[in-house]
């Protein structure tokens, strides 16, 4: 009996191991910061927030296209754009780079635009 017991406790807790990631973000979290009630901050935003800075790529129209993998590319209108775009820091994309997702900056009056 205790056997069976111990099994179904083992089994439930390594069941609920590989559940509990997905309630981590427990105040919406994404794009950065640390989640809903990361409290110990001044509430301005300040030395406790996590930022995720995508590693974009300059994409200049003599280099080769990209063979392997996937690519995101963007077109930004202006160069002030590129200073101030929230793409510059985002959780989501930040994680596709380091699963070998290519991030590249490119004019949209280059051929690959």
């Amino acid at each position: 009996m205790k056997s069976l017991f111990a099994r179904s406790l083992a089994a439930f807790l390594v069941v609920l191991l590989f559940t509990q990631q997905n309630w981590a973000t427990c105040g919406g979290g994404g794009g950065g910061g640390v989640g809903g009630m990361g409290g110990g901050g001044n509430g301005m935003g300040t030395s406790n927030d996590q930022t995720y800075r995508v590693p974009w790529k300059l994409i200049k129209p003599e280099d080769p296209p990209v063979k392997d993998g996937l690519v995101v590319y963007w077109f930004p209108s202006s160069a002030e754009e590129v200073k101030k775009s929230s793409l510059l820091f985002s959780h989501s994309l930040a994680l596709y780079a380091g699963q070998c997702v290519t991030m590249g900056v490119a004019d949209v009056r280059s051929p690959i635009g």
